[in-house]
C-alpha cells in the first residue's frame, strides 16, 4: 500500500519547500540565497551512490 504525499518544490531552486503525509508534515520557515554552499552543510564524500 502506497501512503499519499504532498510536496512543494522551489521553483528556481529545487528544494523541498513543504511536504505532508498522513503522519508526517515538515515545512521550511526560512531560505537564504547566498553565503552557504551545499559542501558547508554535508559532506557527499561519506555517501555512495547505490543503484
Amino acid at each position: 500500500m502506497t501512503m499519499p504525499m504532498k510536496t512543494w518544490i522551489d521553483e528556481e531552486y529545487g528544494f523541498e519547500l513543504k511536504s505532508i503525509t498522513p503522519n508526517i508534515m515538515f515545512e521550511v520557515t526560512e531560505f537564504k540565497v547566498g553565503g552557504c554552499k551545499m559542501t558547508d552543510l554535508i559532506d557527499l564524500s561519506e555517501y555512495s551512490i547505490v543503484e
